[in-house]
C-alpha cells in the first residue's frame, strides 16, 4: 500500500547550490533540471503556453491531461523552428507525437494495471502460460532481459516489498518490508527467489513475431495466489530506461532530432547530432555529503545513465528510503539474494552506440554488488560504455577525451581526476 512519505533525502545541508548558466542554458542539461523543470511546468503553465511560439529551447509538455502517461517523470528539451519549420507548429507537432508515446509507454510498462485493448505487462502477468503477441517495443525490451540471460525482471514480488518500503513514513512501518531487518520478510523473499531463480518455475519464452509466453509452473502459481501476489514480471528500476529509449527512438523515426529526453531516475538520450553541447553534472556521496564534483560536457548522440544510492528529487520516494540511523536503501536490488547493494554510491556510463537499457544492464553488473569488480569495471569500454566513478574524491574514468569543468575544490575539499588504467 503506497503511503505519505516525509522528505527521505540525506540529512546533509549541499555545499553549493546547483544552477543553470544562463550563457549555457540552451545547450545545458543538468540533472537537476529535472525536478525545476516538472516544477516551473505546474507554476506557470501560463507563461510556457505563451512561450511554445517562440524559437529556441523549449520544455516540451504533453498537449492532453485526460490521460495517465509517463511525462511527469520525463523532460524532454526541443530546439523549436530550428528545422525550418515555424517554432509554433513544430511545438505542438512534437508535443501530440510526444503525448501519444508517453501515455503508450505508461501503459506498456505497466505490470499491475489493465488497459482496454493493450497487451501490456500486466496483461502477460495475468495469463501465464498462453502465447501473447505483444507490441514491438515491449517484446524488445523482453527480449533484452531473457537474450542476456538477466532473470532481475523475474524479482516482481520482491520489488512489490521494496516498494511497500520506499513508501513508509517512520521506521517502525518500514520494519515490516525490509529484508535485512524482519525475518519474516526474509523468509518471503527467499521463498519467492526459489521460484524467480529457478527457470523450471517461471522463464519467458521469446517465440519470435511479437509472440512470448510466460511459463510458470503450477506451484509457483498456488504460491502466487496465496500470497497475493499480482505479477511475475515488473521492470522495476530498469523500466525508465526502456521508457528513455523508447521515446527517443520515436522522434527520431519521426524526425524530430534537435533535443534530449532525461527521468528524473537517471537515464538520458541526447537526439541532437549537429555539435550542440550537453552537459551533465557529476555527483559524489562522500562521507554525508553529496558534492557536486563538477559537470561533464559531451556532443553527440549518447545514451547516459547515472546510477546512485541517495534520493534527490521528490519523485525519488518510489525509490528510496532513509532509517532514521541514517542507512539509506534504494531500489538495485541482487537478484541472488533479493537485497539492494551497491558496489559504491555513484556510477554513470554513456554511450554512443547503446541506448540507455543496453548501458544500464552492462553497468548493472558491476554496480549492483558488494564490493567493486575491478576486471568488471575495465571491461565496460570494451562493451561499449564509457564510465566515471568516484574513490576518495579521486574522479576515475575510462574516457581519455572526458571533459569535466568546475572540478570541486572548496573549503579543504578537492576532487581531482584520474584516467583509469
Amino acid at each position: 500500500m503506497r503511503r505519505t512519505a516525509r522528505d527521505k533525502r540525506p540529512p546533509v545541508k549541499p555545499v553549493e547550490r546547483i544552477e543553470l548558466s544562463e550563457k549555457h542554458f540552451n545547450v545545458r542539461l543538468v540533472v537537476v533540471v529535472v525536478l525545476l523543470a516538472i516544477g516551473a511546468a505546474l507554476i506557470a503553465k501560463t507563461v510556457i503556453g505563451l512561450l511554445r511560439a517562440d524559437p529556441g529551447w523549449q520544455v516540451v509538455e504533453v498537449d492532453s491531461a485526460e490521460y495517465e502517461s509517463s511525462a511527469p517523470e520525463f523532460v524532454f528539451y526541443y530546439q523549436v523552428g530550428s528545422s525550418g519549420v515555424p517554432a509554433g507548429i513544430e511545438y505542438r507537432q512534437i508535443s501530440k507525437l510526444y503525448t501519444e508515446t508517453a501515455v503508450k509507454a505508461f501503459r506498456l510498462f505497466h505490470r499491475s494495471e489493465l488497459f482496454e485493448d493493450e497487451h501490456n505487462l500486466a496483461y502477460l502477468n495475468r495469463h501465464p502460460n498462453e502465447t501473447v503477441e505483444v507490441p514491438p517495443v515491449l517484446y524488445d525490451a523482453l527480449s533484452q532481459m531473457v537474450e542476456g540471460g538477466n532473470r532481475a525482471i523475474y524479482l516482481a514480488p520482491v520489488y512489490a516489498e521494496y516498494q511497500n518500503l520506499f513508501f513508509c513514513s517512520y521506521d517502525y512501518e518500514a520494519e515490516n518490508y525490509d529484508p535485512r531487518v524482519n525475518a519474516e520478510t526474509a523468509e518471503y523473499v527467499a521463498q519467492v527467489l526459489r521460484f524467480a531463480g529457478d527457470p523450471d518455475m517461471v522463464d519467458l519464452e521469446l517465440l519470435g513475431g511479437g509472440k512470448v509466453r510466460l511459463k510458470v509452473a503450477g506451484e509457483y502459481q498456488r504460491f502466487a495466489a496465496e500470497m497475493a501476489v499480482d505479477a511475475y514480471l515488473d521492470f522495476f528500476w530498469l523500466k525508465n530506461a526502456f521508457i528513455t529509449d523508447y521515446l527517443a527512438d520515436v522522434m527520431e523515426e519521426n524526425g524530430y532530432t534537435h533535443g534530449t529526453i532525461s527521468s528524473y531516475d537517471g537515464f538520458c538520450r541526447d537526439l541532437d547530432d549537429r555539435g550542440t553541447v550537453f552537459s551533465f553534472d557529476l555527483r559524489d556521496l562522500s562521507d554525508g555529503t553529496v558534492y557536486p564534483v563538477g559537470t561533464m560536457e559531451y556532443t553527440g548522440l549518447k545514451s547516459v545513465v547515472a546510477f546512485r544510492t541517495y534520493p534527490v528529487y521528490d519523485l525519488d520516494v518510489q525509490h528510496y528510503y532513509q532509517w532514521e540511523s541514517g542507512e539509506l536503501r534504494h531500489p538495485y536490488i541482487d537478484p541472488a539474494d533479493g537485497l539492494c547493494k551497491s558496489a559504491m554510491n555513484d556510477l554513470v556510463g554513456y554511450s554512443g552506440e547503446l541506448g540507455c537499457a543496453q548501458t544500464a544492464l552492462r553497468m548493472a553488473k558491476v554496480f549492483i554488488a558488494e564490493e567493486v569488480d575491478e576486471d568488471l569495471l575495465r571491461q565496460l569500454p570494451e562493451q561499449g560504455v564509457e564510465y566515471i566513478c568516484f574513490t576518495d574524491r579521486v574522479l576515475r574514468h575510462s574516457d581519455g577525451n572526458l571533459r569535466v569543468s568546475g572540478l570541486y575544490n572548496k573549503n579543504g575539499v578537492q576532487y581531482r581526476m584520474e584516467l583509469a588504467a
